[in-house]
């Protein structure tokens, strides 16, 4: 069976978590489950990626987690983000 080269530095951990989508001064909000994550980047499921805007906070309120995402790629109800260091 083929599998795929994994192109990332840090592998993602598969995880299921709440999380929000933070943009226009902290006034909008868009709900999201983190579906992986790693130390620099996450996929994220959310309900309509095309308006989720190119840079954002991620937000995970259970882990008291929040830094600045950078959309780099929309696909099929999700989007996967570069996470700020």
């Amino acid at each position: 069976m083929f599998t795929p080269k994994e192109r990332r530095k840090n592998p993602r951990l598969r995880t299921l978590k709440g999380g929000r989508v933070i943009f226009g001064k902290r006034l909008c909000t868009f709900d999201c489950v983190v579906r992986d994550r790693s130390e620099r980047g996450a996929r994220l499921k959310v309900v309509s990626p095309e308006f989720v805007p190119n840079s954002f906070f991620l937000n995970i309120p259970k882990e008291e987690f929040e830094v600045e995402a950078v959309v780099k790629h929309r696909a099929d109800g999700e989007i996967g983000v570069e996470l700020s260091p």
